[in-house]
């Protein structure tokens, strides 16, 4: 199963700690991508799993920065959507489409215990 974590910023924060640990725990059964919406990927150094981290460039524009999302997780191909605050939900919109097969779980890095895949609806 693939899994897109897209989160504003991947810096060295609390909720950035929390993503890698369960990328580091989840590694052997799950292939994760990170897509960090302001391009920062700083905590990557906690990750010594092999991780994508998709490249993404925001543009100023708000409709050009959706069209630029949407392109992003076209490519990705994920089957799990997960976002962790207000600045990533922008991508959950972006991939609900009727031809989309990712299910889409937002959550905050605080409420996330377990993730598992929901089914589509």
């Amino acid at each position: 199963m693939r899994i897109l974590h897209v989160v504003p910023s991947f810096g060295l924060g609390g909720m950035e700690k929390i993503i890698s640990a369960i990328i580091e725990s989840t590694a052997d059964h799950y292939e994760h991508s990170v897509l960090s919406l302001d391009g920062c990927a700083d905590a990557a150094v906690w990750i010594k799993h092999n991780t994508q981290f998709l490249k993404f460039e925001r543009p100023l524009s708000r409709r050009l920065f959706f069209g630029s999302l949407f392109k992003a997780l076209g490519l990705s191909h994920p089957d799990l959507l997960m976002t962790y605050n207000w600045g990533a939900t922008d991508a959950i919109g972006r991939i609900r489409r009727p031809t989309s097969q990712a299910s889409v779980l937002p959550l905050r890095a605080s409420d996330m215990l377990v993730c598992m895949p929901l089914p589509l609806m």
